[in-house]
């Protein structure tokens, strides 16, 4: 991960193992796959130890999200931050600030326009938030050496008796991208926000939720659609919000 000076080479980072190879192979067949937190929490743990402290830090900094102000339903249920990387000849990089871009054939609410987000801060350093790129490149990449560009977007949904909360505005949708991470951070107060997969014709393939602090799904985006369902309190009395990271692969082409 370069943050001013620094990179990280993702030879020490990459995750080779007979589960992993069993996600890969997984994805590879389906199109997409759950992993739910335990597994992903042994592979993490090999390589470096997730304190309670690296949590705690990853977590809290879903406090310091910034409202979405770009949302043309007029809605004020999203929080978020956003940066984009480049892994090229194994080197992940981050770039200097790129705004948000999707076609409107891929975001039919809000596409068509460059979208500026308050950048991810605290959490690039994070041992966390480095595993998340070093898994998804291993899953996604596998051993070709192929250059990337990457988004990562930081989102809370939040949702009260007044407000329903959407995950996903735009509907059952792919992103424009090569393959997709969605982990789940915090669930507070919330019922709802489920992850269903569709084929391209948009048949439901399978519905799961993200429930437990990184339970991740991945997507490959050229043969699944997705959706998530809203979000509602199950006290309306307290605020109801969904923290995920979302972080999308696209292939540079030589």
């Amino acid at each position: 991960m370069k943050n001013n000076s620094k990179t990280v080479t993702y030879d020490s980072l990459f995750f080779n193992s007979q589960l992993m190879s069993a996600i890969k192979e997984n994805l590879l067949k389906k199109g997409f796959i759950f992993v739910e937190s335990n597994i992903f929490r042994k592979l993490f743990d090999e390589k470096v130890a997730m304190t309670p402290q690296v949590i705690l830090a990853f977590c809290e900094s879903w406090n310091n999200l910034v409202t979405d102000n770009y949302m043309s339903d007029n809605g004020n249920y999203r929080k978020r931050k956003h940066a984009t990387f480049m892994i090229k000849d194994r080197v992940c990089n981050k770039n200097a600030y790129i705004p948000h871009y999707q076609t409107i054939d891929h975001n039919t609410l809000n596409g068509g326009i460059e979208r500026y987000f308050t950048e991810i801060d605290e959490i690039i350093a994070n041992p966390i938030f480095n595993g998340l790129l070093a898994f998804a490149y291993t899953a996604f990449d596998g051993s070709k050496n192929k250059n990337w560009f990457i988004e990562a977007h930081q989102f809370r949904i939040e949702s009260n008796q007044t407000m329903r909360g959407k995950p996903i505005p735009e509907g059952i949708h792919r992103d424009g991208v090569d393959f997709v991470l969605m982990a789940m951070v915090k669930r507070q107060n919330m019922q709802g926000g489920v992850t269903t997969i569709y084929d391209l014709e948009q048949n439901k393939l399978n519905s799961f939720e993200l429930d437990k602090f990184l339970d991740i799904a991945l997507v490959d985006d050229h043969r699944v659609f997705h959706g998530v369902s809203e979000i509602t309190p199950s006290n309306n009395d307290m605020l109801a919000y969904r923290d995920v990271l979302v972080i999308t692969f696209k292939e540079m082409k030589q």
